[in-house]
């Protein structure tokens, strides 16, 4: 496993996440600017010096954060496609957070990426792909509004919606393509961005 982290003026962050993952990781690959303060240079020398006592390899990827286009690009470039990644959002600058977010993005990386909270009172997780749309309508929207109703076999989603089963079906099977959802057995189970399009769905029927 790889593990993505965006660095800024400290490594605490960075220490919990290698800490969490432990032997699992093979390599960290370590975002940061090309302008860094002597503060962080300390930072960054702390965190890399833990790196080198648990034998774990890294590499240092330097970006001009106002440089969208070739941060986004050279991020990408050092992120490997065969390999499992986790990304760690939480240190670093707001720009290199986004321009690293991009490049997972763009390189077709479905990293699981988390972020924790300042106060390290807890974190958010999500995959890259929950940033992703895909093509989907109006009845993809119905089904998902309906698997949060509880209506989670081909036969309830069908009596639910008015569509044929064959017609739940397919759009099912488009769902299930852009991670919308995933199937246990012979029900269907919302994933994360499938719940939050599904809960827009409630709020504009709430609205009405």
């Amino acid at each position: 496993m790889i593990l993505v982290t965006t660095f800024g003026f400290d490594e605490k962050f960075q220490i919990r996440a290698v800490l969490n993952y432990g032997k699992s990781i093979e390599k960290v690959i370590i975002v940061t600017s090309i302008t860094d303060s002597d503060k962080v240079k300390k930072a960054l020398s702390s965190f890399t010096t833990f790196l080198d006592n648990l034998s774990i390899s890294y590499e240092i990827v330097k970006v001009d954060p106002i440089n969208f286009i070739n941060s986004v690009a050279l991020i990408a470039y050092y992120l490997p496609t065969d390999k499992k990644i986790i990304a760690n959002l939480s240190g670093g600058m707001r720009a290199i957070i986004m321009e690293t977010l991009t490049a997972l993005a763009l390189k077709g990386v479905d990293a699981d990426v988390e972020i924790e909270t300042e106060d390290f009172q807890g974190k958010i997780s999500f995959k890259v792909s929950d940033l992703t749309r895909g093509d989907i309508n109006t009845d993809h929207l119905l089904i998902l509004r309906e698997i949060w109703r509880g209506n989670r076999s081909i036969y309830r989603l069908a009596k639910a919606t008015g569509m044929s089963t064959s017609a739940v079906s397919r759009k099912l099977s488009k769902l299930l393509k852009y991670g919308y959802i995933r199937r246990e057995d012979t029900s269907y189970i919302l994933n994360n961005k499938g719940m939050i399009m599904a809960l827009m769905m409630e709020m504009s029927d709430e609205n009405v």
